[in-house]
């Protein structure tokens, strides 16, 4: 993330809640900038698929997915949180798919841990 500010682990919850995930564009605005996108531009197909294949911390591929704005926002609330990251969803619906989907791997990770202990 690029956040600004050197000591922003100093920073009072009031300032994380204002500044925490701030991202400048090449422009350097003051605020941060709201991105109203739906998708974003690729040189080539060939990077449009690597992009769907595997997403770097800065890269994004479709506004559903996540997108500069939402980013700054889920830097934000982790930031004020006291959490290394986080993920926002637009309703309850998808919040509840998300939880759902990252017990069903945490109960295969158990399971798959306690099957080699067993073995063991």
């Amino acid at each position: 993330a690029q956040n600004q500010g050197k000591n922003r682990e100093n920073w009072s919850k009031r300032t994380q809640l204002v500044h925490g995930g701030t991202r400048r564009s090449q422009y350097n605005e003051v605020s941060e900038a709201i991105f109203l996108t739906q998708g974003f531009v690729y040189d080539t197909a060939e990077q449009a698929e690597a992009r769907f294949i595997k997403v770097g911390d800065d890269e994004f591929i479709y506004a559903r997915y996540g997108n500069p704005t939402v980013r700054m926002f889920e830097d934000r609330i982790s930031a004020y949180l006291g959490f290394e990251d986080g993920f926002a969803c637009a309703s309850g619906m998808a919040a509840s798919l998300r939880i759902a989907a990252f017990s069903r791997i945490k109960v295969a990770a158990t399971r798959r841990s306690s099957a080699k202990a067993s073995a063991d």
